[in-house]
């Protein structure tokens, strides 16, 4: 188990009565993971589930570098190194960009930031000013994605799980956000839940993991991406049932 950075056993995520996740039995190894599947299926709500968030009812097991975080807080699980960037960021009133920083980086809220923080900005064009504004308040969907990945170039954890980081931004934005993702890269493990693919321009992934009517994972190397787009979620999901079958599942 201490081999996987992330393990879930006969993980089912509920919110109200509706499960969108049924015991799943999921990990991925130290490296970069790509999630896709199809719209619905579940992989936000695998993310936000394994971050610990509040509005989700689970059931199952979580492992995190073989440590079990089940009953773990997300403030607990971010101590531990784990980081969830999300889709659509949200807007956190009253709490300047700026402290939210230091609480990354642990600093006093007295002191100054650091200099990286000033280079990150510049590296992704957000202007200093933005350090004054309350957390995504009036940010366009691209800087907010840019404040996301700037926390996470900050935070360096252990696992970085990035919530469609390749959505909703023009093609300036996802370069910088791309190079910044190259970077994070060599210092954490990512698990990168993607639609367009566009993120593979910038990141190699270690394997490919395909979603399946929020039961089953299929996993593969990059290859795979091509049968999707030639066949289809259906030719795998076919191909999944046929394995769970074959195996007794």
């Amino acid at each position: 188990m201490k081999n996987f950075m992330i393990m879930t056993k006969n993980l089912t995520v509920k919110i109200g009565d509706k499960a969108i996740l049924e015991n799943l039995n999921f990990s991925v190894t130290p490296g970069v993971h790509i999630l896709l599947g199809p719209n619905g299926t579940g992989k936000s709500t695998l993310l936000s589930a394994i971050m610990g968030l509040s509005k989700y009812k689970t059931e199952g097991k979580i492992f995190f570098n073989g440590e079990d975080i089940t009953d773990l807080t997300p403030e607990q699980r971010f101590k531990k190194g784990l980081f969830l960037a999300y889709q659509l960021p949200p807007v956190v009133r009253g709490v300047k960009l700026k402290d939210i920083l230091k609480k990354i980086l642990n600093i006093d809220p007295k002191k100054p930031l650091p200099e990286i923080v000033y280079k990150y900005l510049r590296d992704l064009e957000l202007d200093e000013s933005f350090l004054e504004r309350e957390v995504n308040k009036g940010f366009s969907g691209g800087e907010r994605k840019k404040s996301e990945i700037l926390q996470v170039l900050l935070a360096k954890p252990k696992l970085a799980m990035l919530d469609e980081p390749d959505s909703g931004v023009d093609i300036d934005a996802l370069k910088l956000i791309g190079n910044a993702l190259r970077k994070i890269a060599t210092e954490s493990n990512l698990l990168i839940v993607s639609h367009n693919l566009k993120v593979l321009d910038y990141v190699q992934p270690t394997s490919v993991l395909v979603l399946i009517d929020g039961k089953y994972i299929y996993k593969d190397g990059s290859e795979i991406i091509n049968l999707i787009e030639e066949r289809g979620y259906d030719f795998i999901r076919r191909r999944v049932y046929v394995e769970n079958i074959s195996s007794g599942n």
